[in-house]
């Protein structure tokens, strides 16, 4: 019983002694200001993009310099023959390694 009322008087000192503390202000923390500006640019960037879905640009498409136009001609025989160039690079390609194999 003596131990718990020299707690009990401990602490009782701990608390008038914090009575007498002198506690200074704690400057209140200004809201930001920028807070309100993103639910702003939400709405900003939800108006731009409805607007550009549902108004497409009315410009002029700009044309290719030049058009490639391959023809399939076809015999009596219902055969096909192509009509591009017959020197393609592929019929005559050689492996960039192949010397090294032919020199030793």
């Amino acid at each position: 019983m003596e131990k718990d009322k020299t707690i009990q008087e401990f602490f009782d000192g701990m608390k008038r002694s914090d009575e007498k503390l002198i506690i200074p202000e704690y400057p209140m923390k200004r809201r930001r200001k920028t807070l309100w500006l993103l639910p702003l640019g939400t709405a900003a960037a939800l108006i731009i993009l409805a607007v550009s879905l549902f108004f497409p640009r009315q410009g002029t498409e700009e044309k290719p310099e030049y058009e490639v136009i391959l023809t399939l001609s076809t015999d009596q025989d219902w055969t096909t023959a192509s009509l591009a160039p017959p020197e393609s690079t592929l019929d005559t390609w050689e492996s960039p390694t192949g010397s090294l194999i032919s020199d030793f």
